[in-house]
């Protein structure tokens, strides 16, 4: 007499296999928008650092190349900063005063409905796709301003628009507003979701 043998074989049914799936799906869309913020985190604090180095390496490369042993001399208005900085960046693009292609027309704010506007001084597309200019020169400081991505959206300040100062006394670039607290944190954006 022979006897056979029958292995049992194991399988998931059609219903199990639809709960797995469902469960992977549920965490995949709670995981997901939050890798996406901390990577926009990281990205606009690294472009932000990019720029603050960029800014000074263009004062350095200004010191050097034009032969000047301080800023001392500088003339210290919005004309005369912004040609000097344009010779010392790498620039693509060139924007008029009344152009919205390097910054948009309007930027909103974090805790409000109100908007901010940054056209009306010439401005500058880096080679990164940064978008530069010089806002304000006065009393012998002048404020830069950064668009981590130009024109593009979402256009906040302090998402995608940061300031810096630049002063003949102490010849050193300074954070303003959220540039300052990005700073002060170590180059981490925490402040927004």
């Amino acid at each position: 007499m022979q006897i056979k043998s029958f292995k049992k074989l194991l399988a998931l049914t059609l219903g199990e296999i639809l709960i797995a799936l469902t469960i992977i799906g549920i965490v995949y869309a709670l995981v997901v928008p939050v890798l996406k913020n901390q990577t926009d985190h990281v990205q606009m604090a690294g472009m932000l650092k990019k720029s603050y180095t960029v800014l000074n390496q263009a004062i350095d490369a200004s010191l050097a190349r034009d032969k000047e042993d301080s800023i001392k001399n500088w003339s210290f208005t919005q004309a005369s900063m912004s040609k000097r900085f344009a010779k010392h960046l790498s620039v693509q693009k060139t924007c008029a005063a009344d152009s919205s292609d390097c910054f948009a027309s309007s930027y909103r704010q974090f805790d409000s409905n109100k908007t901010a506007d940054y056209n009306g001084v010439e401005s500058f597309i880096l080679s990164d796709g940064v978008a530069f200019q010089v806002s304000s020169c006065a009393s012998d400081v002048c404020t830069f301003t950064f668009d981590l991505n130009a024109s593009k959206a979402p256009n906040f300040v302090g998402y995608d628009l940061f300031q810096f100062t630049f002063a003949k006394s102490d010849s050193v670039v300074q954070g303003e507003g959220y540039a300052k607290t990005v700073m002060d944190n170590g180059w981490v954006i925490d402040y927004w979701d």
